[in-house]
């Protein structure tokens, strides 16, 4: 396990633990423990091996006459943004030292795709990434120009466009190319077009290593263009935690531990914890509860040291786990209210709370998941 730091924290859940009378400022330990697990990365497996993967590709291109890149896929909640923050640590900004001066370069350029998304707008958000502060009236080809006149000059490394999933909104309605009938299975948008030719350019002229984050839906978006297939060879997919299935240490249980070690070194007053990353029970208790989401996960252990921190115990419960679920439970309550009403009638999860369900429950809604 690996930590390291992160941007500070914005918004929490602390607002959820308070009285009925109305909600009660954060604790001094309360605080301490939003602020340690909000800005910490625990690297883990499926993590560190989308990173090395990153790294091995960015460190190939500046060898080949032809770079090849890399597409990195993965549902909400299952660290592309925590990759994204890897990237930037290892390759963003630095200082580069000549005769007349320092240049601050930017190693990793890091973007989001804009929505609505056009070459032009593409063009202007990954300039503001660069630290353009101006307003940008200029038309696609100039913002281009500068594009790619900055991204030499700033030596960037490496691109990363995260919510790639964006395009797929490209020109809804709008005008389909020649010889193509709306509906039609592989009708091409004329606005797509557009845009897919834009980011080929781009990454012909650059001759850097191009990084694609979004959703799975991305890889139908990439092969559907032969010469985005062709130069996107590589793939990597971050997905949820599988559940332990034996008394070895999971990497479920490995996260877990380590969020809490965390908590535990950096915080006065909660020095111990119940978990045990080889509990294969209280594994599949927490995969039930979070379906192995990492983000979920985060968010669980942030609820159950709040708790214990503001009950006064040292020591991090399990029964902290259960009254954190409590409040998740709420959500899924509205969710599967929401499912009801559109017609689907299959529940988040048959267990109302699988801290205090009896295992054999636990594990017979973890088996109708797998099947």
């Amino acid at each position: 396990m690996k930590t390291t730091s992160k941007q500070s924290p914005t918004s929490t859940s602390a607002a959820a633990l308070g009285s009925q009378t109305g909600p009660t400022p954060c604790s001094v330990k309360e605080a301490n423990v939003i602020r340690v697990l909000t800005e910490s990365i625990v690297q883990h497996p499926i993590l560190t091996r989308a990173f090395d993967k990153v790294c091995a590709v960015v460190d190939r291109n500046q060898h080949c006459s032809e770079p090849r890149h890399l597409l990195v896929i993965g549902e909400a909640g299952c660290g592309k943004s925590t990759l994204c923050d890897l990237i930037d640590s290892k390759f963003g900004s630095f200082n580069q030292n000549f005769t007349l001066g320092i240049q601050n370069n930017v190693g990793a350029l890091i973007t989001s795709v804009p929505s609505p998304v056009t070459p032009r707008s593409m063009a202007a958000e990954m300039l503001r990434a660069l630290g353009v502060t101006r307003n940008l009236y200029q038309t696609t080809r100039e913002l281009t120009e500068e594009l790619q006149f900055l991204i030499f000059k700033g030596g960037v490394k490496v691109v990363l466009m995260d919510e790639f999933q964006h395009l797929l909104s490209v020109g809804e309605g709008a005008e389909v190319s020649a010889g193509t009938r709306p509906g039609r299975s592989g009708c091409t948008n004329k606005q797509l077009l557009e845009v897919q030719n834009w980011i080929k350019s781009l990454i012909v002229k650059s001759g850097i290593t191009f990084v694609l984050v979004g959703q799975p839906s991305i890889t139908a978006l990439i092969r559907s263009e032969p010469q985005l297939a062709r130069r996107f060879t590589q793939i990597c997919r971050l997905h949820s935690f599988a559940p332990p299935e034996d008394d070895a240490p999971s990497d479920l249980g490995n996260f877990v531990e380590a969020l809490l070690m965390e908590v535990m070194c950096n915080t006065k007053g909660l020095n111990a914890t119940e978990w045990s990353n080889a509990d294969m029970i209280a594994g599949q208790r927490m995969h039930l509860a979070t379906n192995g989401v990492p983000s979920a996960i985060k968010d669980l252990v942030v609820d159950a040291c709040l708790i214990a921190a503001k009950q006064g115990d040292d020591m991090i419960r399990l029964s902290h786990f259960s009254e954190a679920y409590e409040r998740v439970r709420e959500n899924i309550d509205a969710h599967n209210a929401i499912r009801s009403a559109q017609g689907d009638s299959a529940p988040v999860t048959g267990v109302k709370n699988p801290f205090t369900a009896k295992i054999q429950s636990v594990q017979s809604e973890l088996f109708k998941k797998a099947a």
